[in-house]
């Protein structure tokens, strides 16, 4: 039932040498599936991928996320052409036309992955409102390169649905930082992207934290009202709820990766009420913590 189909392909038609690409399967994409949440249901990396061709007049029911670490391609979005370099990344919005493909001389070599979720429409309406573009250049960062192995080789492990939800929250991790990281660029200017970036670098300061919804709301000097309408036409949830979600996958991490009891994260993520905890991550992630950490175990 939680099958999936994984290919490391050195000879195939119209493949590329060494690419890999795995593909969830439609029961997969139930157990795992959150409106909430960024859900992904397929992933892939083609390397020197000659004649590579994607394109659709209709659009797809999910979004597409393209990363170039080398070579070159085209992209053609809205009646617009792009020449996409190393370092470059594009979106392609759900439901919109599109077609890319690699340059014939120097071939990209290129990540992507295909996802869904309101928080996935919420970074990609914040992301475009910001820059007026769905492409960008992102430094090549060995960690953000290593996210997509880490993803292949934890799929090798196993496939429950602990370490896909886990992977999924990696991913919302991974694209939140392509948003993050146009703070800094000289042509930002949405002063309500701003507020927005600003609360959830202060809920990542805090997790350790019980914050009321005040406490955000004075670090960007608005009305609690203002905020939390622009928090979620932004983002596609309530600040609390992503607040929640960032203490969550942070639950994950120690789950996963140290011995505390369930109290001691609990305590540590600024939440006293280990029931209460439990119940939230259950809400959260779709199982107990208990069973989280056992289900990773015998991954």
């Amino acid at each position: 039932i939680f099958g999936f189909r994984l290919y490391k392909l050195k000879k195939k038609r119209q493949g590329f040498e060494g690419e890999r690409i795995l593909e969830l399967s439609e029961n997969q994409k139930k157990v795992i599936d959150h409106k909430d949440l960024i859900c992904f249901s397929k992933i892939g990396f083609f390397p020197k991928a000659k004649y590579q061709h994607e394109e659709s007049d209709l659009g797809n029911d999910y979004h597409i996320l393209v990363y170039c670490i080398k070579g070159y391609g085209k992209l053609e979005l809205n009646n617009i052409s792009y020449d996409i370099k190393t370092g470059e990344f594009f979106f392609v919005p759900k439901h919109t036309p599109y077609k890319y493909y690699a340059d014939s001389k120097n071939p990209w070599n290129i990540y992507w992955f295909n996802f869904t979720g309101n928080s996935a429409d919420g970074l990609l309406s914040l992301y475009y409102e910001s820059t007026g573009s769905y492409r960008g250049y992102l430094k090549y960062n060995e960690e953000r390169i290593q996210l997509f192995d880490v993803i292949f080789k934890n799929l090798k492990k196993g496939y429950s649905k602990s370490i896909l939800m886990l992977l999924n929250m990696s991913l919302l991790h991974f694209l939140s930082s392509l948003v993050l990281n146009i703070r800094s660029k000289p042509h930002f200017k949405d002063k309500n992207q701003d507020i927005v970036n600003a609360a959830i670098e202060f809920m990542n300061l805090n997790l350790h934290q019980s914050l009321p919804l005040t406490s955000i709301v004075q670090q960007v000097n608005v009305s609690v009202s203002h905020f939390s309408a622009l928090f979620k036409t932004k983002t596609g949830i309530s600040p609390l709820d992503y607040y929640n979600q960032l203490k969550m996958q942070k639950a994950c991490e120690y789950l996963e990766f140290t011995d505390m009891l369930v109290k001691e994260i609990a305590f540590k993520l600024g939440i006293e009420d280990a029931q209460y905890f439990s119940r939230l991550f259950s809400r959260k992630i779709g199982m107990s913590p208990n069973s989280y950490r056992k289900a990773v175990y015998r991954s």
